[in-house]
């Protein structure tokens, strides 16, 4: 019986050991898999990396927009403030907006360089009406037309205020 007992014992450890050869084999990936692996990664960050980039220059694009819609809601306040309400062929610079506190000192563009104050302005026509807001700093030189200013891109449930056009 103890003879038996020893064999059985035997036995389960050889199997033991079968087993944990095995495991040991199947515990790892071939260099197939893992070039496999590399080869879709590389792939998806050829796709990606262009797409992300786009997306980063057309939030800076926009948030250059947003300051050329800013300098106009304040030229804006400005004009009827200061200026009595004569918009007819007015023309503000955003040094003129800083000095007199409708906008900050340190504007800056989409891009964070800080706009030429003394270069960057509030155009309006003849009929008062919005001609172009010009932004001039080291990365940008834009020139926004009323439409560009007037005209918001929403996605669906987002609810904006538009810009309102001179009376």
């Amino acid at each position: 019986m103890f003879v038996e007992v020893m064999k059985q014992g035997e036995v389960l450890a050889a199997d033991r050991r079968k087993a944990d050869v095995r495991r040991a084999r199947e515990a790892g990936f071939t260099l197939l898999e893992l070039l496999a692996v590399v080869v879709i990664l590389g792939i998806i960050a050829a796709i990606a990396i262009p797409l992300i980039g786009g997306i980063i220059d057309s939030a800076k694009k926009d948030a250059t927009r947003g300051v050329a819609i800013s300098m106009y809601e304040a030229a804006r306040l400005y004009i009827v403030s200061e200026k009595g309400g004569d918009f007819k062929n007015a023309v503000v610079t955003l040094e003129e907006l800083q000095n007199k506190g409708y906008m900050q000192k340190d504007t800056r563009d989409g891009y964070g360089e800080p706009i030429e104050a003394e270069n960057s302005k509030v155009e309006f026509d003849k009929d008062g009406n919005l001609s172009q807001v010009v932004i001039k700093s080291p990365k940008v030189d834009e020139k926004y037309t009323a439409e560009q200013i007037f005209s918001r891109q929403q996605t669906p449930g987002q609810q904006t205020q538009e810009p309102q056009p001179n009376p």
